[in-house]
């Protein structure tokens, strides 16, 4: 059965919104409901989108540091090293480890796949 206020904050939460004012034990029932449906705590769907924006931002950005910056601002990041928590919290590795593996990964792909004729 779809809880409608728990659907009313998960969009809040994915539309970086804040969700209804309620009385603290009307919000620790809402979050004891929301992590039964959901599986993780409103906190951390909130960090999980978080996260996913720094993604979309920097999409066809190149990886150095000043777009890596940039792009965590953009998605709502105060500073770096709140960043790079979620990165080693989400991916166990820092930002720029990640980008060099996926540039590691993309290079081989194309080794393998791309042979140009002779």
């Amino acid at each position: 059965r779809i809880d409608l206020a728990v659907r009313a904050q998960v969009a809040a939460a994915e539309n970086d919104l804040e969700g209804p004012l309620l009385n603290s034990a009307e919000r620790r029932a809402l979050q004891r409901r929301f992590r039964d449906r959901v599986g993780v705590a409103p906190r951390t769907l909130r960090s999980v989108f978080r996260f996913r924006r720094i993604f979309d931002h920097a999409m066809g950005q190149d990886a150095d540091a000043a777009s890596w910056l940039e792009a965590g601002l953009a998605a709502g990041y105060f500073d770096q090293p709140q960043m790079a928590r979620d990165f080693r919290r989400f991916l166990g590795c820092t930002a720029t480890a990640w980008a060099r593996e996926q540039m590691e990964l993309a290079r081989r792909l194309a080794s393998h796949s791309y042979k140009p004729a002779p």
